[in-house]
């Protein structure tokens, strides 16, 4: 279905906000942003598994600055503008999700663009363009919930693939904040019942919720284990 042109009036007015913030301020950096991008450093220079352990146990998620160390590694010193670039962009396609989201619960086109615009145009903009995991986070979040979502209630059926592909992204963010694992239990019990309307078996419900939130399990424990080494 072709988006309405709200959507694409959202979407270029979205990217000339970042693209103004980032003119008038460059990528903005905050008093957590350095403790970010030196613990990237840190991993681009660590030899010792022991040493780089002691750097990621309990005291900060490495999904943030494993996201900063490959941006250095690919842009150099230009790597804040990687950065931000990558964020803005995950912005546009969490527009682009929230719009189709709420189309597909029935809020109309006009609707649909209005609320997911007021998304991308509050604090989240200048999030996008700051060296803080609140973009990433909230972006890999929500794709990976819109874009289980979306095909279940336009159709009643999500593909096992899209399921796992979307579960991978749940599991990102949980690198990128662990506090995500706390939000599995109230989402488990919604897609049962969003599936179990759909029209599908429980079996077949409960086979795809698992699948769902099996990466993000394992990140937990796998983070438990690494902690505990």
């Amino acid at each position: 279905r072709f988006p309405s042109t709200l959507l694409w009036i959202a979407l270029g007015m979205a990217l000339l906000l970042r693209l103004w913030l980032l003119w008038r301020h460059g990528p903005m950096e905050w008093p957590d942003s350095s403790g970010y991008f030196s613990s990237a450093k840190y991993i681009l220079a660590a030899t010792d598994w022991q040493q780089f352990g002691q750097n990621f146990t309990t005291f900060r998620s490495i999904g943030y600055p494993v996201f900063l160390a490959a941006t250095m590694l690919a842009a150099g010193e230009h790597w804040p503008y990687a950065v931000t670039g990558i964020q803005t962009a995950l912005s546009l396609l969490t527009l682009v999700y929230l719009y189709r989201l709420g189309v597909a619960v029935g809020m109309g086109t006009t609707w649909a663009g209005l609320a997911s615009g007021l998304f991308v145009f509050s604090h989240i903009a200048i999030y996008d363009v700051s060296i803080l995991t609140d973009s990433l986070f909230a972006h890999l979040f929500l794709i990976g919930l819109s874009a289980l979502l979306v095909p279940l209630l336009e159709t009643g059926a999500v593909t096992p693939l899209r399921v796992a592909c979307c579960g991978l992204l749940i599991a990102a963010a949980t690198l990128v904040r662990e506090a995500t694992i706390f939000l599995l239990p109230v989402l488990v019990p919604g897609f049962l019942l969003a599936m179990k309307a759909s029209g599908m078996r429980w079996w077949a419900a409960a086979g795809r919720t698992a699948l769902f939130i099996l990466p993000a399990l394992l990140i937990w424990q796998t983070y438990i284990a690494w902690n505990e080494a």
